[in-house]
């Protein structure tokens, strides 16, 4: 099949790189002029790993992630510090922590040659015909997969947009060079209205998040 995809995040390029190792001819169009990621860190359990290794993806996320995470103490706490839950390590389920802009820069490099195609915007068929406007030609293939974002047009002209809905929390996240800080334990301290988290990374990184409960409208400077 020839298939198009929308969208060079890791959704597209998890799409693409399975389909090809299915032996399906595949493009990718990127509006942006570049092919990295913006983000944080990432938590990849056991069915997450199972359902990359089943597309051939296993061996090369193993190569840039970690399992330091499982080796840990963790759980949830109190801001005293106090457990409220925990796993000792021997209990934890298999998981893997990696940066997403590593994923990201090996899954582009798994794609066959002339596979990615940046800088192009390809707008879908409002029809839901399998074409592609691309800067101003029509491309036609025997599938179209969506798979550009959070904000996406491409399901806004199919009529399966339904919408963002506030989650009732803004988040920061971030990652920090950091050696031996973590003292055998990660996981979540859980405040009123606020959490906080963090998760080590390959090469001395971690990879930490904040949540405050907050309106809509609140802005933080």
């Amino acid at each position: 099949m020839r298939i198009g995809i929308v969208g060079a995040g890791i959704g597209g390029l998890v799409a693409a790189a399975g389909l090809q190792a299915d032996g399906h001819d595949v493009s990718i169009y990127e509006r942006r002029p570049d092919a990295g990621a913006a983000g944080a860190g990432l938590t990849l359990f056991g069915n997450a790993i199972a359902a990359l290794e089943v597309i051939g993806l296993g061996e090369l996320v193993r190569e840039v992630s970690s399992t330091a995470l499982g080796r840990l103490r963790s759980g949830q706490r109190q801001p005293s510090g106090r457990w409220l839950v925990s796993l000792q390590p021997a209990e934890s389920p298999s998981v893997r922590s990696l940066h997403r802009n590593d994923l990201h820069r090996v899954l582009v490099q798994r794609l066959e040659p002339e596979t990615l195609h940046l800088a192009q915007t390809a707008r879908t068929s409002a029809d839901g015909l399998p074409v592609l406007s691309i800067d101003g030609h029509e491309e036609r293939f025997d599938l179209v997969i969506a798979a550009d974002g959070i904000h996406s047009v491409a399901r806004a002209r199919w009529g399966l947009d339904r919408g963002l809905r506030y989650a009732g929390y803004t988040a920061w996240r971030g990652v920090t060079t950091s050696t031996g800080h973590l003292s055998d334990e990660a996981g979540e301290t859980w405040g009123r209205g606020a959490r906080f988290g963090i998760v080590p990374l390959p090469d001395d990184r971690v990879y930490w998040f904040a949540t405050r409960t907050t309106p809509p409208s609140c802005s933080w400077s």
